[in-house]
């Protein structure tokens, strides 16, 4: 989401809460944006970063199903109806946290990546 998704048309975003919920939502896309990109920068320089590409899968989806989940409340009782494009929005995120692996799965590749690195971190025994 970039600063103009917020513009006022004089009406939805001059409501206070609906300005707030916008903003957060922005900065939520900026930081998930920028664990993309980093983790994309190492892929391209030919690292293969598991833990990172995990946690930008998880975060992302993670941060998508809350974002449109906010979307559903602000347009009320019509973001719930089959027939809109927020509801189909809804229904398509939910399906990230599972595709590709659950955010368990990646949980658990996270946690082994960071075990392998902690390992190879220690000094060795005498």
């Amino acid at each position: 989401m970039h600063a103009n998704v917020a513009r006022s048309d004089g009406r939805f975003a001059d409501h206070q809460v609906i300005a707030h919920k916008l903003a957060d939502a922005a900065t939520e896309l900026e930081a998930a944006r920028a664990l993309l990109y980093s983790t994309a920068w190492r892929i391209m320089n030919h690292e293969y970063p598991v833990a990172e590409i995990s946690m930008t899968k998880k975060y992302c989806a993670q941060m998508q199903n809350r974002l449109v989940d906010t979307c559903v409340q602000v347009f009320g009782g019509a973001g719930y109806l089959e027939e809109t494009p927020v509801a189909r929005a809804y229904r398509d995120a939910r399906l990230q946290r599972i595709g590709g692996g659950t955010d368990e799965i990646m949980n658990e590749v996270i946690a082994k990546q960071l075990r392998i690195t902690s390992r190879r971190d220690e000094p060795e025994a005498p």
